[in-house]
């Protein structure tokens, strides 16, 4: 275990230990599920208390929105590069891809991360997703012969395609073993890319 580090007095330093737990819980998460990280061990790796995690994260649950708000704007400053030199599906696709936990963070966020909140954060938390969508939608926008109501629209149902494609393309571990071993059942082994670019695609009227 981490030695027990001191205590974040200043607001750098709150800052910086805040982003130490977002990293340690972004770490766990690409190889965890969910529901088996325990607080006590990110705050472990971070080297503080669990009495000390809860400083700056009042539950589990306000810890992960943050972590999505942290990825959500990752992702939008991703899909702008990438729609600087590509067209739309390539690049929306990539940007998604190259943000792996928005995709799994998203397919958990209304069952699971959206609970057991006060009205008060469900309010900041949904503010800062308008912030960080509306910023995505001015960079989609000029690529699309779209009102920008319906490019928002749009985005929202690729947002609920994402959270259905994420958890059928990423079966467990048993029913990945039934794909493999019997040929009639690859009908239902499907690509996250594949998925993902299709419904870009269909969503914005674009053919591939």
């Amino acid at each position: 275990m981490s030695s027990i580090k001191q205590r974040a007095v200043s607001s750098e330093q709150k800052q910086q230990r805040i982003s130490q737990i977002l990293d340690a819980a972004a770490n766990r998460f690409s190889h965890q599920d969910y529901i088996d990280i325990r607080l006590v061990d990110i705050a472990s790796d971070v080297g503080i208390t669990k009495a000390a995690l809860y400083r700056y994260f009042r539950t589990k649950e306000t810890l992960f929105l943050a972590l999505y708000e942290q990825q959500l704007s990752s992702l939008g400053e991703r899909a702008k590069d990438a729609l600087a030199s590509e067209p739309l599906v390539p690049a929306l696709t990539k940007a998604i891809l190259s943000v792996p936990l928005y995709s799994k963070l998203t397919a958990i966020l209304h069952t699971i991360l959206e609970r057991n909140l006060t009205v008060e954060e469900a309010v900041n938390f949904k503010q800062l997703m308008i912030m960080r969508m509306s910023g995505l939608v001015d960079s989609l926008a000029p690529h699309l012969d779209l009102p920008r109501d319906t490019v928002v629209q749009r985005l929202l149902m690729l947002h609920q395609c994402i959270i259905g494609a994420w958890a059928n393309c990423h079966p467990s571990a048993v029913v990945q073993e039934a794909f493999d071993k019997h040929q009639k059942l690859t009908v239902f082994d499907l690509s996250y890319q594949a998925m993902l670019n299709l419904h870009i695609s269909s969503l914005f009227n674009i053919e591939t």
